[in-house]
């Protein structure tokens, strides 16, 4: 895939890593629950998860929160 899309050209310093850490954002501020971004992401804990929220701004880290206390994920 990364021979494919010429990968050192086209990424601009970015690892394929990093697109992972822009997906779980998106996803989390398009509110896709914590537990489905924990799925997708292949992740054990949702603490690990949960760490994406910070990148999102102050009212998705209350909002994330607030779904994680609420236990209904």
């Amino acid at each position: 895939m990364l021979r494919a899309l010429d990968w050192e050209k086209t990424s601009q310093g970015r690892r394929l890593h990093d697109l992972r850490h822009t997906a779980a954002c998106l996803w989390l501020a398009h509110c896709v629950d914590l537990a489905t971004v924990q799925a997708w992401c292949g992740q054990e804990s949702a603490a690990t998860t949960n760490r994406y929220l910070r990148f999102l701004g102050a009212g998705a880290d209350i909002a994330g929160l607030e779904r994680l206390n609420d236990g209904t994920e």
